[in-house]
């Protein structure tokens, strides 16, 4: 198993890879390469290594993006912060992907939506007039989003 994740913000390309019992990760930094390789006791506890340090990186800024994978496996991996709501609404459309982002847990929290590149990359930020996007369309015709925000619809240009 192999995933390569991006952190522009520090200038690094992280190369993870874990081969039966062996977690090993490799870290371009401006063309200069440093190797960390750590034996793990069986197969599931490399595994177990590589997908910590894998949410460790994410937290920090670094986004996962390949350009094809199998089913069931991540395209792009953008750790976007937030509460967990239960309300999982995101949607692609020709300018990018618009994801929700709550507010988390803090009273009066702003709610919204980020319009994310391709590449991951945070193009826009859309406060919310109110709470739980349940529902995020993108009707192609008149270029606009559809949204279910607490079953009131609105609509965004």
């Amino acid at each position: 198993m192999q995933h390569t994740l991006s952190d522009v913000q520090a200038g690094k390309e992280i190369l993870l890879r874990c081969d039966e019992t062996v977690f090993t990760m490799e870290t371009n930094a401006a063309g200069k390469i440093k190797t960390t390789t750590k034996a793990a006791a069986d197969a599931a506890a490399a595994r177990q290594l590589f997908f910590k340090k894998e949410w460790e990186l994410l937290k920090k800024g670094a986004v996962l993006q390949v350009d094809a994978t199998d089913p069931g496996e991540p395209l792009l991996h953008l750790f976007i912060g937030g509460g967990y709501t239960g309300c999982l609404s995101f949607e692609a459309t020709p300018q990018g992907i618009y994801v929700y982002r709550s507010g988390g847990s803090q009273i009066g929290a702003q709610e919204e939506l980020l319009l994310i590149d391709n590449n991951g990359a945070i193009i826009k930020v859309v406060a919310l007039p109110k709470v739980l996007p349940w529902g995020i369309s993108y009707d192609a015709t008149a270029s606009q989003l559809l949204l279910d925000l607490d079953h009131y619809i609105y609509q965004y240009d």
